[in-house]
């Protein structure tokens, strides 16, 4: 008979702790779901921000791009009008020096003749 109740409780002990194994902390388990909602809602205002921000990095990006290509094109143009002043700057020094040397010869001339009138 001691082996019996001896089992019986054994049993007994075995369905109590099956029950504990089984229990749920219904209040745990709400505490648990709000934080998940909670989490969620985060999770979804952060994927909004993000796609925000993804939005607001495209159009600076696309800006940006157009800025440089105008700003490219505005290099392009002011260094075309540098060499063609530098060109127009070397054309008028080469006749300028040409101008120069032609009055030099011309003066020069000029000297020789009265000289050469001069002594005859």
């Amino acid at each position: 008979k001691y082996l019996e109740l001896h089992s019986e409780c054994d049993l007994f002990i075995l369905q109590i702790h099956a029950f504990l194994d089984n229990y749920f902390d219904v209040g745990q388990l709400l505490e648990d779901s709000e934080t998940k909602q909670q989490a969620i809602a985060k999770v979804s205002e952060l994927e909004e921000q993000l796609g925000i921000a993804h939005e607001r990095m495209h159009e600076l990006e696309h800006g940006n791009s157009s800025k440089i290509a105008e700003l490219q094109k505005a290099l392009s143009f002011a260094e075309e009008q540098m060499e063609n002043a530098k060109k127009e700057r070397d054309d008028i020094s080469h006749t300028l020096n040409s101008l120069r040397q032609s009055q030099q010869d011309r003066r020069l001339n000029v000297v020789r003749k009265i000289r050469e009138k001069l002594f005859i």
